[in-house]
């Protein structure tokens, strides 16, 4: 028994259709944790261990991780494509300080540091960490939105209207913007 990238687990003719069956709940089962013995397959690996030998056994592993995997990034594909109209248009607002990133990068690029899955390089990985940062409100990043034509220094001109907003309204107001800016059919 083997896998291949194309989504086949070969079977030798010889292996019981009830077996067969058994290999294909392995594969199918929707969690990381199929070697567990509560509520996983991990009594069944066993046998198939005894029964079928090391490679058998680390050809279902290998089958059961290659699926989640292929399912992990279709769920990010599919997140990421409901994001990414959010993101264009933060970038074409210019919402983000591009000074920090440029020594966020530098910093960690110097680190020569890996991520988990190794997938993206480290310095890129840090950009959606300064990110998380900056949302969790942790880091206070200083940016300016710009408009098409000119420069204009939206955030002073906010901080001075809202001296004169009663704070109970800025929830509301807040909530305003937030629908007319992320809104499908608004332009940035």
């Amino acid at each position: 028994m083997r896998i291949k990238k194309e989504n086949i687990l070969y079977i030798n003719e010889s292996v019981p259709e009830e077996d067969i069956t058994r290999f294909i709940e392995v594969v199918k089962f929707p969690h990381y944790w199929v070697d567990d013995y509560n509520g996983g397959f991990g009594e069944y690996l066993d046998q198939v261990y005894d029964k079928y030998g090391y490679s058998s056994y680390t050809a279902l592993k290998d089958a059961h991780r290659w699926r989640m995997e292929q399912k992990a990034e279709e769920e990010a594909r599919e997140q990421a494509q409901r994001a990414f109209p959010a993101i264009e248009k933060m970038i074409n607002a210019g919402m983000y300080d591009e000074c920090i990133m440029r020594e966020v990068y530098r910093l960690a690029v110097k680190t020569k540091g890996q991520t988990r899955k190794n997938i993206y390089g480290y310095g890129d990985v840090s950009f959606y960490c300064l990110g998380y940062l900056v949302g969790k409100g942790e880091i206070k990043e200083e940016y300016t939105p710009r408009e098409i034509e000119n420069e204009v220094d939206c955030l002073n001109a906010l901080e001075e209207m809202i001296w004169d907003i009663p704070i109970h309204e800025i929830p509301g107001i807040y909530k305003n913007l937030k629908e007319r800016y992320f809104a499908e059919e608004s332009e940035v």
